[in-house]
């Protein structure tokens, strides 16, 4: 039985006390540098252009329940892929067996997610200004902040396709465990 804590298992102390990691690793097909830049920048720009999508005080955005309800849901999956991919930068290289099912093995849902329910809000938001746009005047008094809001809505779908085609197109290979790679090289 799996549970949290058994990846534990693949550490093994040495003979001077400290721990060693001898479990699998895996190892991309992409130079990792610019793999993380592009996939931390991305998601980084994603969730900033969430966060500013959320205080930005155009009609709609702030009392109408399916317009918020997706950008709940956007703040909450960018967050998601913002933190999965800084997490697979930081890890050591090649990237031990835990942290490739954490981050790697998930990441193109959880983008697929983010863009879906960025979609979603697009979506919303254009039938919110489809209904409201006679009675409110809104788009003679706040015409700048509707344009901000669907150009960041774009950015945030194009920002987290890319990444979750970056992840799927990423070819991982299983390098063996780090055990046998010390016991080749001496």
């Amino acid at each position: 039985m799996k549970g949290r804590f058994d990846h534990l298992k693949d550490f093994k102390k040495n003979s001077d006390g400290s721990y060693e990691y001898v479990g699998e690793t895996y190892i991309c097909d992409r130079s990792r540098k610019s793999f993380t830049v592009k996939t931390v920048s991305l998601s980084v720009a994603a969730f900033v252009c969430v966060i500013v999508c959320g205080v930005i005080p155009a009609k709609g955005m702030l009392n109408t329940f399916y317009v918020m309800l997706p950008l709940l849901l956007e703040i909450i999956f960018s967050a998601i892929v913002c933190y999965k991919t800084v997490r697979l930068s930081l890890a050591s290289y090649p990237v031990r067996q835990y942290e490739y099912k954490k981050t790697v093995v998930p990441m193109p849902y959880y983008a697929v997610a983010l863009a879906a329910f960025s979609a979603i809000r697009l979506v919303s938001y254009i039938v919110y200004l489809c209904l409201n746009a006679k009675s409110e005047m809104i788009f003679e008094n706040e015409s700048a902040y509707v344009i901000l809001l669907l150009t960041l809505n774009s950015i945030i779908m194009i920002t987290s396709i890319y990444i979750a085609i970056s992840f799927g197109k990423s070819r991982w290979t299983l390098t063996g465990s780090q055990s046998e790679e010390k016991s080749d090289n001496k």
